[in-house]
């Protein structure tokens, strides 16, 4: 019976051996503990005074820019003047055309002056003659460009009628009236034998001076 007894149990090696593999575990779990109680910590010390991502709370959104609207044809501090765009009703005159010649007075009977008296024979001044129908003497302000003759027509538009064909260079008065149709600016004009019509603005160049 002695043979079957074991020699470590005799010695109480074994309870030794089991208290102390229980106090590293113990030793063990209270170290794990440490760590994870340290790690939160830190967690919550960095999440709470470390700012990780920048903050764009501060900065202004593309909608928080201010706009200033300048009202169209006014002038802005620093930049060229502000043109409004070329959009017109049929019928008004063409702003942007060639520039419009100015009309001539002509002769006038009397004196030009009215604050100033009769001259001094006490003459009054012939009366302008020239063509019937012609209010002020001609002074060409147009002529027909180089090509094929043009139609003068009776108004504005292709499909009035043709008072007469005006060859390449004749030269034209303008009386201070255009008309769009169809998307052609039309002058109307005088020539030299007093014939009133109108010609498409594309057919005309200016006469310089």
């Amino acid at each position: 019976m002695a043979g079957d007894r074991d020699p470590i149990a005799n010695t109480g090696l074994a309870e030794r051996l089991q208290q102390h593999s229980q106090r590293n575990g113990y030793a063990l779990g209270v170290a794990m503990a440490l760590c994870i109680i340290i790690g939160f910590a830190g967690f919550i010390y960095l999440y709470t005074h470390i700012t990780i991502l920048p903050d764009f709370s501060n900065k202004l959104s593309s909608t928080d820019v201010p706009v200033t609207r300048v009202p169209a044809g006014s002038a802005v501090p620093g930049s060229q003047f502000i043109t409004p765009p070329a959009s017109r009703p049929p019928g008004t005159p063409n702003a942007n055309a060639t520039a419009v010649a100015p009309v001539p007075t002509g002769a006038v009977s009397g004196n030009a002056n009215p604050s100033i008296g009769p001259n001094a024979a006490g003459t009054t001044p012939p009366a302008a003659t020239g063509t019937p129908g012609a209010a002020t003497a001609f002074k060409a302000s147009f002529r027909i460009v180089g090509g094929p003759s043009i139609n003068f027509r009776s108004d504005a538009g292709k499909s009035n009628s043709v008072v007469k064909t005006l060859p390449p260079g004749t030269e034209l008065q303008f009386l201070n009236q255009t008309q769009e149709v169809q998307g052609e600016v039309w002058r109307k004009l005088r020539d030299s034998t007093g014939a009133e019509g109108w010609v498409r603005d594309i057919d005309l160049e200016k006469i310089p001076g």
